[in-house]
């Protein structure tokens, strides 16, 4: 299958390399057969399709499952200190917090405080990361167990596993809020990563991470003119970070 790599084509080789020492090793990771790039930027990536199928109702076994292969990704970059930590992924415009109102300027001088806006020593670590671990991107099979963990077109990155789900958290979240969304999770999915995330990541660390796709997400809703998502995650952000 073909997707399109929304980093370099030195990290996409690089994510080929280091997602095919993982999957001799087990890890239920998709092989990268080709990168190509299409001078933007962005590459053109030839690979894998792994079996399985995407959860149209995640629930708390759903949650359970995409965390227990996500901590089979603790220190499997331990001899990888070139992959670097996970990036911010921002629209190409500034001060697009500061522009946007009162709520959204209280919340970046929070995240400046923070120092969120950089790679800090929260992101230490050797797990491998996934900057996108979202319910769409993990394949189950009918009994509800993984076979693969996929789009990793954001590059795979270095640090601490438990970032990852914070993501999914702020995923879940907006999936549950929007209609018609296709992997609408239940109540009791909502609750037990929320219960997952606070309970594994001390506090000072997760106002990090929550602070970092806090930005990372106002950014990209702020831009598009999302009203709807941009007021989500003002809450969402207020909540994690007041």
């Amino acid at each position: 299958m073909v997707t399109t790599g929304q980093v370099s084509r030195e990290r996409m080789v690089q994510t080929a390399e280091v997602l095919g020492e993982l999957r001799g090793r087990g890890i239920p990771v998709p092989r990268i057969d080709l990168v190509v790039p299409l001078g933007d930027g962005r590459t053109a990536v030839v690979q894998e399709k792994l079996p399985g199928a995407t959860i149209t109702e995640p629930d708390a076994k759903t949650i359970d499952a995409i965390v227990a292969v996500n901590n089979r990704f603790a220190g499997l970059l331990a001899d990888r200190p070139d992959v670097p930590p996970p990036q911010l992924q921002l629209p190409p415009a500034d001060g697009l917090l500061e522009q946007y109102d009162a709520r959204s300027r209280r919340l970046l001088d929070r995240i400046k405080e923070l120092d969120a806006g950089s790679n800090s020593t929260a992101f230490d670590g050797d797990d491998l990361v996934h900057p996108d671990l979202t319910v769409p991107n993990v394949l189950f099979n009918r009994s509800g167990e993984v076979t693969g963990v996929v789009d990793w077109n954001l590059g795979v990155a270095r640090g601490d596993r438990r970032f990852g789900l914070v993501k999914l958290l702020f995923d879940l979240t907006w999936a549950a809020a929007v209609p018609g969304v296709e992997q609408r999770p239940t109540a009791a999915a909502l609750d037990r990563i929320d219960e997952l995330v606070h309970s594994t990541i001390p506090p000072d660390t997760l106002r990090t991470y929550w602070a970092h796709h806090t930005l990372s997400m106002l950014s990209w809703t702020i831009y598009a003119r999302d009203t709807e998502a941009i007021d989500l995650h003002l809450t969402l952000g207020e909540r994690g970070l007041n």
